[in-house]
């Protein structure tokens, strides 16, 4: 078995050369459309993908901060409890690794508002909630600089809804998407279904009595 720190090297080496393919691959793509003049005249629409949009969650159930999270499920085992993890994770980090803000500058001069897609997927909240524009993050909140929270995680819709087996709110939830619901083959690369409200999913059932947060199981 990996020692933490050598499991944390090495998905931070993944994450890096994540962030250069991609920065790679928008390069590509601009000069291929572009015929060598950058940045290409792309719009915000060029890079839509189906799932939840901005603007489609309740405006009383914004994506809270992962450090709300924290009094309940960290500081107990720093190398075993749910924030400590998830904070030194590249999803606790996906906002701030440098590599990937370089990967998004580059996006940014390839091609006009890539860097909407860019921040859809590593600041969700912010595109939930219309600050992915500007395309460079300079409206990002705090909330946002967390990148891929719990509470963004947790409210996540399974795309193919199983009776009996989904919570049973999910089957009205992407019905609601309409033509925006995606594909299986589509939820990839930031195309995903959140809860408009803030109900969190997770494998246990915490019984009637259970206030901190609505739960789905």
């Amino acid at each position: 078995m990996q020692s933490p720190i050598r499991q944390s090297v090495l998905l931070k080496k993944s994450g890096l050369i994540c962030g250069i393919t991609v920065g790679a691959s928008f390069a590509a793509l601009a000069l291929a459309g572009g015929g060598g003049s950058l940045p290409v005249p792309t719009t915000l629409n060029d890079f839509a993908l189906p799932g939840t949009q901005t603007g489609g969650l309740d405006v009383k159930h914004p994506i809270v901060g992962a450090d709300s999270c924290a009094s309940c499920h960290g500081f107990y085992d720093s190398e075993h409890d749910p924030y400590s993890t998830w904070s030194a994770s590249m999803m606790g980090q996906s906002m701030r690794d440098p590599i990937f803000l370089a990967a998004m500058t580059i996006a940014n001069q390839d091609a006009d508002f890539a860097g909407a897609l860019c921040i859809r997927c590593h600041a969700p909240s912010a595109f939930l909630e219309g600050r992915h524009v500007p395309t460079d993050g300079s409206a990002l909140n705090d909330i946002d600089q967390m990148g891929v929270s719990c509470n963004f995680c947790h409210r996540m819709v399974d795309p193919v809804y199983e009776a009996g087996v989904s919570p049973a709110v999910d089957n009205q939830i992407i019905m609601d998407l309409g033509a925006n619901a995606p594909t299986v083959a589509q939820t990839h690369s930031a195309a995903f279904i959140v809860d408009p409200e803030d109900r969190r999913r997770g494998p246990y059932d915490e019984g009637p009595d259970f206030f901190y947060h609505q739960w789905e199981q």
